[in-house]
């Protein structure tokens, strides 16, 4: 099976099997992003472009096992607190629920290798801990290329009658990750000051995203992590590329839109759920509202 499709919105972005996550957009351009995706025999594989600055939060589990190739552009992409300046390869266990936050910038490319966690034990692949950073490989760069071809022609559209050249891409993709497992381990690149960023952003992001904390001030956010509003500043600045005030903004909008798509039209529920969202300004609010999401609080509301 083949499938391609631009994904314009948060609420279309593609879910793997075994796999939920939220993203939240940061640019104010909103989310954009390509997804292309394969199945072989018993092995899945997906290529996703992304076009805007985009946040994960991922929760995989069950019996698949994820091998992930990143070619990030432009600045770094951050993933669980390490910030790697070049291709990478990362490797998810998805026999428990295990948690995943990570960003990346516009222009990277993810191409992600599912695999049941019964074949993968079958070709003797060895147990890892997630995520790991593996070594960079050319020859896998050459492969992932040719692999990608291979799904934009839609070369592969039949699991009963598949492209020989597939077949052989996607084996020697499977043995390219298979060897890097037992050759590379983990590499700590953030130094202890980065590390101290990690956990204030962390921190404040779980306070931001509480539904609870709608209205919380930037001066109340520092007296509940106990930081000075300078580390908050510059630990956002490091870690995120946004003040918190833009980041508090931008979550604010998204909660914004998930009460507009998940209540019914009636007159003067939009400035009320303006409030009920953390803002106190209802047309400075519409008008960041239009330019974040190409439409206006009542369209939204009414489309619901």
């Amino acid at each position: 099976m083949y499938q391609s499709a631009e994904i314009r919105s948060i609420e279309e972005l593609p879910v793997y099997n075994d796999v939920e996550f939220n993203a939240t957009a940061l640019c104010p351009a909103g989310p954009r992003m390509t997804w292309q995706s394969a199945m072989f025999a018993e092995v899945g594989i997906h290529i996703e472009t992304i076009f805007t600055r985009m946040r994960y939060q991922e929760i995989q589990y069950r019996g698949t096992i994820y091998y992930g190739l990143v070619l990030p552009h432009g600045d770094p992409v951050r993933f669980q607190g390490l910030l790697y300046q070049t291709p990478f390869i990362v490797c998810w266990q998805g026999l428990r629920p295990t948690e995943f936050d990570y960003v990346v910038e516009a222009g990277t490319q993810i191409y992600v290798l599912e695999v049941p966690r019964a074949v993968a034990e079958h070709r003797g692949w060895t147990e890892f801990g997630a995520p790991i950073r593996l070594t960079k490989s050319d020859a896998l760069n050459s492969y992932i290329r040719s692999l990608e071809t291979c799904l934009i022609l839609g070369q592969s559209k039949s699991a009963t009658n598949p492209n020989p050249v597939f077949n052989a891409l996607a084996q020697e993709l499977e043995r390219l990750m298979g060897d890097a497992l037992f050759c590379s381990g983990r590499e700590e690149v953030f130094s202890k000051s980065d590390h101290g960023h990690w956990k204030i952003v962390t921190a404040a992001e779980a306070l931001l995203m509480d539904d609870n904390n709608a209205g919380i001030t930037i001066q109340e956010l520092c007296r509940l992590l106990g930081v000075p509003r300078r580390s908050l500043y510059a630990a956002f600045e490091k870690q995120i590329g946004l003040g918190p005030g833009k980041f508090q903004t931008l979550i604010r909008l998204h909660r914004l839109r998930s009460l507009l798509l998940n209540t019914p039209y009636e007159k003067g529920v939009v400035s009320k759920l303006v409030g009920e969202a953390g803002f106190n300004h209802f047309g400075r609010t519409s008008v960041a509202y239009r330019r974040f999401f190409g439409e206006s609080p009542i369209e939204t509301v009414k489309r619901s």
